[in-house]
């Protein structure tokens, strides 16, 4: 556990080797030159900080948690408004009568401490107003101000909440399969659970003898699980075994009508009579199928590790078009209309046309892609290995916002009233706004998260490296769907001293007792342009 004066010396420590990365000595006075003082500012902006700082994402739920001493003292502050105004008065001026903060290492932060709450008050940087950066800004994670625990916390800000956990003798292998009221999971040591969707408990057990490390499908009343070099189908309410299918499947099977879809390591999709298990065709491609098949229409697609993503014929499995990539595609393909999205390991993320194979556009991002795009209305929201998640426009591919958690994104997102759910391999399931990326919520499961997210009504089911099966409740959405509550009081805000910048007007409401204040409203330079836009929370 980091104590205070740990978490700040590391946050320090990275400030100061970018410092020292983008030629700016570590002295009081900045360069008088302003460009390199924007350059600077852009770099700081763009930073993801190491994950041990727990700067860039746990300042407004945990890092009270990271604090060895929770009782902490009390010191005086002048109303809400006067500590936001110092977020922007405390550095010298700068050019246009912009702050110029001053970069030693001492200075790069300052603490203060109000009834309970931990205030972390970053410095401004010089032309952060003249051309601020689309995303969250540095600004914006620096210029949070924390509650002192959830017990003081408004309930609609908390996502997710842990319900049960399940690991099994072996530990789960994939992530799980649900048909409302139960959970199906394959473990390392070969074995099937069908566990209790509402409490975890085991309901039956099947040994295959080999390990599962693809995820399971339901489909009526059957459950097929894939182990090394066999497929088995389950009868999902005994787990008493149906039959039974010779071949070593390489991702999740796909069942679609009275066909099972099995991609397989040997490079063959074989499609599989669901009643009888009897083989209907197969068709090879030039290496081990590596996602698993998506059918729509008369047309089943999957990708391989020979580069190609293939379009076959449901009926009869013949090649229908394929399209080449610059290397394997392990990223199982999304449908919306007449449009298919997948990501490929060459790092790029396509739109094809479905009935053509013809590229619409792609969007290179900084790794490979693992993971399957998730379609939401506008948006194509896709992980990478390069640790970002990536909000894309469906017509365009044009990049709407993104969120680097600073670990490889393997896990497919989900997306529930506007909410994003994800997991990383930083061990943390996130919960965001679709349209903005703004975290709500995150929850730490200790290991990383690649295999994909399971959901059953607000129930999200998560597997980690470590083999641990959570079920975790999501709320039911946004809380920037939320109404504001009947106790809010509208006001037109008095505005600071500093002439350089002004609130616009925006609601005070009280939340609970009247203990927490929240200002909604929104920040704008002297042309009136909006340079930042963020809620703060504060004791009144």
């Amino acid at each position: 556990m980091m104590s205070t004066k740990d978490l700040a010396e590391r946050f320090s420590h990275d400030v100061e080797n970018l410092l020292q990365e983008t030629d700016v000595s570590d002295s009081p006075e900045m360069p008088a030159d302003y460009q390199a003082n924007l350059v600077l500012a852009r770099r700081l902006a763009s930073t993801d900080f190491s994950r041990e700082s727990q700067i860039r994402f746990t300042l407004k739920h945990r890092l009270l948690n990271q604090i060895e001493h929770k009782t902490v003292s009390t010191i005086e502050i002048p109303g809400p408004l006067q500590i936001i105004a110092n977020l922007f008065t405390h550095s010298h001026p700068g050019p246009f009568g912009l702050s110029r903060p001053a970069h030693s290492r001492q200075n790069q932060f300052r603490w203060a401490v109000v009834a309970g709450l931990v205030v972390l008050v970053g410095l401004v940087l010089t032309g952060w107003w003249v051309q601020p950066q689309s995303g969250p800004s540095f600004l914006s994670s620096l210029a949070q101000i924390l509650f002192g625990g959830d017990e003081t916390e408004p309930p609609s800000s908390r996502q997710l909440r842990l319900q049960w956990e399940f690991r099994g003798q072996g530990g789960i292998g994939a992530a799980p399969a649900t048909n409302g009221n139960f959970i199906y999971a394959g473990s390392n040591d070969g074995y099937v659970y069908a566990l209790d969707a509402a409490t975890g408990q085991d309901v039956w057990q099947f040994q295959t003898h080999s390990p599962i490390e693809v995820a399971p499908v339901v489909a009526g009343d059957t459950v097929y699980v894939g182990s090394t070099g066999t497929l088995y189908a389950l009868d999902k309410l005994t787990g008493a075994p149906r039959w039974q299918f010779e071949t070593d499947v390489a991702a999740a099977p796909t069942v679609a009508g009275d066909r099972l879809y099995a991609p397989g390591q040997d490079g063959h999709l074989v499609a599989i009579d669901v009643q009888t298990g009897q083989e209907r065709w197969r068709f090879a491609t030039g290496g081990a199928l590596a996602s698993s098949p998506v059918v729509a229409g008369n047309t089943v697609y999957v990708g391989s590790r020979d580069r190609y993503l293939y379009a076959i014929d449901t009926a009869d499995g013949l090649q229908r078009w394929r399209y080449r990539t610059g290397n394997w595609v392990a990223s199982t393909p999304a449908i919306a209309g007449d449009t298919l999205f997948f990501g490929s390991n060459d790092e790029f993320v396509y739109a094809l046309n479905t009935a053509t194979g013809d590229e619409k556009w792609r969007f290179k991002t900084g790794n490979d892609v693992f993971a399957s795009p998730t379609v939401a209305d506008d948006l194509v929201i896709v992980g990478s290995y390069d640790g970002t998640l990536y909000a894309l426009e469906v017509e365009s591919g044009r990049e709407r916002w993104q969120l680097n958690t600073g670990k490889p994104i393997k896990s497919s997102a989900l997306v529930v009233d506007q909410v994003v759910y994800f997991g990383s391999g930083d061990g943390d399931l996130y919960a965001v706004t679709a349209q903005s990326g703004r975290i709500l919520d995150r929850f730490t499961t200790g290991s990383q998260i690649y295999a994909e997210l399971t959901r059953s009504g607000q129930t999200l089911f998560v597997v980690n490296g470590k083999g641990q099966l959570w079920a975790v409740e999501s709320a039911a959405s946004s809380p920037d769907q939320q109404d504001i509550p009947a106790s809010a009081v509208d006001s037109q805000p008095v505005l600071p001293e500093n002439p350089n910048f002004q609130f616009t007007p925006g609601a005070w409401y009280a939340a609970g007792d009247g203990n927490i204040v929240r200002f909604h409203g929104q920040i704008v330079d002297e042309a009136g342009r909006a340079v930042d836009g963020f809620s703060v929370q504060l004791d009144n």
